[in-house]
């Protein structure tokens, strides 16, 4: 006798796993057919055939940075105010606010991801200088990876 409430469930087994967490690496390298990627104590290789996805994502500034700046500055503009002598008041915090401002505007880094077919993915923090030479690395992966076949 089979109840109409019951639901029965099937393993659905052609999904692949999906990891949620990235891994950090330290740095990339090239070599002919594969990708090295050192981490602090091991390294791993990764043959283009096991890629899925290579780019690169701008990390954007969190609002609380923002936020952080502002309260800041408002502490900074009272307590000259109150402690600094009124020849000086408005130089010393006018110029500590807008070095913290261009401090807060330059601060662009960049992430580099790699996405592996079974699922796994590494991650590197790139920082703004480094950026034009990690995406010749990338578009050189991309390039060994698609004129190959290996990802149609």
């Amino acid at each position: 006798m089979t109840y109409p409430f019951i639901i029965r469930l099937k393993p659905n087994t052609n999904k692949k796993s999906v990891m949620t967490s990235k891994i950090k690496f330290e740095n990339i390298s090239l070599i002919e057919s594969r990708i090295v990627l050192s981490f602090k104590s091991k390294e791993e290789v990764i043959h283009f055939g096991e890629i899925e996805k290579v780019y690169i994502k701008k990390n954007k500034t969190h609002s609380n940075y923002y936020f952080l700046f502002l309260l800041s500055s408002i502490v900074i503009v009272i307590a000259s105010l109150k402690y600094l002598p009124l020849d000086i008041i408005l130089l010393v915090p006018i110029l500590i606010i807008i070095t913290g401002g261009v401090k807060l505007y330059n601060r662009e880094n960049y992430e580099l991801n790699i996405c592996l077919k079974d699922g796994r993915s590494f991650k590197q923090e790139v920082p703004l200088k480094l950026k034009d030479k990690i995406i010749e690395t990338v578009n050189i992966i991309r390039q060994k990876v698609y004129s190959n076949g290996i990802n149609p």
